[in-house]
């Protein structure tokens, strides 16, 4: 188990997701590396304004075997496996379906602890990975952090 923590104070992160996969962490940011296991990474970042950004990577190892319509429906399997905790009641959400990735944004509110927040994710899955770029924010969300989700998430390269 390895546990890497870099303090973003100067200049934006680069952080690799996957050797195609890449997104910059903004000023400001503590970022925690952690790698449990050998098919689980999470980049955890949080920022002044109790806002939290998370990032898992999961490999999927029977990708190759399945078909296009199957690839889609594993892949909505697995964020609805992935937010199925959260107990959200409505949920916006859109899918990109591209040759080399398919691509899902969505965001919900959800209550833990007597709290509100807003959850906004995007996930990938490429080649054998499934990713989640999660970002949690107290609701209502203030100005301050919808631009740093905004400035994250349009970081989020896939090559």
């Amino acid at each position: 188990m390895a546990l890497i923590v870099y303090q973003c104070s100067s200049k934006p992160q680069h952080v690799e997701i996957t050797p195609e996969i890449s997104v910059d962490i903004p000023r400001r940011f503590e970022v925690i590396v952690n790698e449990p296991e050998e098919y689980l990474k999470t980049w955890a970042t949080s920022t002044p304004d109790d806002d939290l950004f998370i990032v898992y990577r999961y490999i999927i190892d029977e990708q190759d075997s399945l078909s296009r319509d199957d690839e889609i429906n594993a892949f909505k399997n697995n964020i609805d496996d992935f937010i199925r905790d959260f107990g959200y009641q409505t949920i916006d959400s859109t899918f990109t379906f591209k040759e080399d990735f398919l691509q899902s944004d969505l965001n919900f509110d959800f209550t833990n602890n007597r709290n509100k927040f807003r959850f906004f994710g995007r996930f990938v899955l490429h080649e054998q990975y499934f990713i989640a770029f999660c970002f949690q924010s107290p609701h209502p969300v203030d100005r301050f952090s919808t631009n740093v989700k905004d400035k994250i998430f349009t970081t989020i390269h896939i090559n």
